[in-house]
């Protein structure tokens, strides 16, 4: 595993502990702390905070080219429109 897989699988899961708790996902990462996490999970990649979208229910790092793209779009079939390695995606699930 990667360091982004890593940040962003501790992020997911305190994203799915605090879903349970509150019955809703947080509108930003932040509501995470310090009920779930010590601190926002950073972006290897640039240092950042890694990036949420609770519309789209998908947590991203920026990946190598430190370009934020947005994160990958996930297509009607569940797979990425973006290769995995230009932008590591992370469905939040429902």
């Amino acid at each position: 595993l990667s360091d982004a897989d890593l940040a962003a699988t501790r992020a997911v899961l305190a994203l799915r502990a605090f879903q349970r708790r509150h019955g809703r996902i947080p509108a930003a990462l932040s509501e995470l702390v310090p009920e779930c996490l010590d601190e926002v999970p950073l972006d290897p990649f640039d240092g950042k905070p890694l990036r949420y979208s609770p519309e789209r229910r998908i947590l991203w790092s920026v990946g190598a080219d430190r370009q934020d793209a947005g994160g990958a779009a996930m297509g009607e079939d569940g797979e990425r429109e973006l290769p995995e390695e230009s932008e590591p995606t992370f469905p939040i699930g429902s």
